[in-house]
């Protein structure tokens, strides 16, 4: 898995070693919403939506 922003990595590999969105946001100084978007998988499946509902 390539990973061309070095912000990317960084966030990953914090994941990896168990911290979370808030304490990897304050280490690297960004938004929550940004680590969250960079650690997110990208991909998105048909099979992991829910199904529409019928107003």
């Amino acid at each position: 898995m390539p990973h061309d922003d070095p912000l990317q990595y960084d966030a990953l590999v914090l994941t990896d070693l168990g911290l979370g969105r808030r304490a990897i946001a304050d280490i690297t100084g960004q938004y929550v919403g940004t680590i969250r978007y960079l650690i997110a998988p990208h991909t998105l499946h048909t099979d992991n939506l829910l199904p529409a509902r019928n107003r």
